[in-house]
């Protein structure tokens, strides 16, 4: 089995918000922020893949949630505290029947108020969960799209985001990046750079049009 190292920038991927769990005393609601399904994404430079995301037990490092991650405005981690609508509740993270949850806490101040407002109200839906991926593995192609299963990864913030940050968004620029060991196929080092994955976008959407495609038949 071949092991390689590359240098990537964190994931973003759709998480769902719960209305049903909003508690306007505390201020909380409960969101899901991953699944184990396939997801249609872009990453190591090499197009279009199927990521799936391991809940299997020590896959997903809880400690950076579990610890009170911060609830950013827009994945904007350079925006200062600003930036900082709220947090992750500590030690709420729990996995059930293939997803897994964490409730997160809004701030009191008079800056976030309106978006506290407008999610309660069903206005701001959209909310993003951010991960670095340290171990992955390739687990054959499903309709000639390579499939990766991260065996180890690490959420480490949740946002609010005006457009979801699904399989179409998965670096950013001025990103710090992390060291992921892929495992399953040979392949050579490389640095992925977020301008790769913008230079292509035009053909990017209809690629991933296309897989949703062939995944729904």
């Amino acid at each position: 089995m071949e092991n390689n190292k590359i240098q990537v920038q964190p994931f973003y991927k759709r998480a769902a918000v719960y209305a049903a769990s909003i508690d306007e005393e505390k201020r909380e609601c409960e969101v899901c922020f991953a699944s184990d399904a396939d997801v249609p994404m872009y990453k190591f430079g090499e197009g279009r893949i199927l990521e799936s995301l391991s809940l299997e037990e020590g896959a997903m490092d809880e400690t950076r949630l579990n610890s009170g991650a911060p609830l950013l405005n827009s994945h904007n981690s350079q925006g200062g505290l600003d930036a900082i609508l709220g947090k992750v509740v500590e030690d709420s993270v729990r996995i059930e029947d293939g997803k897994a949850y964490c409730r997160i806490r809004f701030s009191k101040r008079a800056a976030v108020q309106d978006y506290w407002e407008d999610i309660k109200d069903g206005i701001i839906t959209n909310i993003s969960v951010g991960y670095n991926v340290m171990r992955s593995m390739y687990s054959g192609t499903v309709d000639d799209v390579k499939r990766y299963v991260a065996t180890n990864w690490q959420p480490f913030e949740v946002s609010f985001v005006s457009v979801p940050a699904d399989h179409r968004a998965t670096v950013r620029e001025n990103s710090e990046t992390t060291e992921m060991i892929v495992e399953g196929e040979e392949k050579e080092k490389e640095v992925v750079q977020a301008e790769q994955i913008k230079d292509d976008a035009p053909q990017r959407d209809q690629d991933i049009l296309k897989i949703k495609y062939i995944l729904n038949k």
